[in-house]
């Protein structure tokens, strides 16, 4: 997705419980590398439950300092997994 720096990228984090049982204590970690954006680290607040086959999104603006391709990171964790769910994707922000 390219985007100029300096101006605002709105970013959304989509998540489906494909299981059959809710999906408790949900957090979302959104990183992307140091130095990239004003913020590398975004932490959300975590959602108490989500049903099964259920949608939540979480949406987060951020500006790029640098002109660069920036690979965002997302980790996902609840009460019933035993290690994050990761997803990465790449953004350029051009000059």
């Amino acid at each position: 997705m390219p985007i100029f720096k300096e101006k605002d990228c709105e970013k959304d984090v989509t998540v489906t419980n494909k299981g059959d049982a809710s999906a408790n204590n949900l957090m979302i970690e959104d990183v992307a590398p140091a130095g990239s954006l004003a913020e590398n680290v975004i932490t959300f607040r975590p959602l108490a439950s989500l049903a099964p086959k259920a949608k939540a999104t979480w949406r987060v603006v951020v500006k790029a300092k640098d002109a660069d391709n920036v690979r965002f990171k997302v980790a996902m964790n609840s009460d019933q997994l035993t290690r994050p769910v990761e997803e990465t994707e790449s953004t350029n922000f051009y000059k």
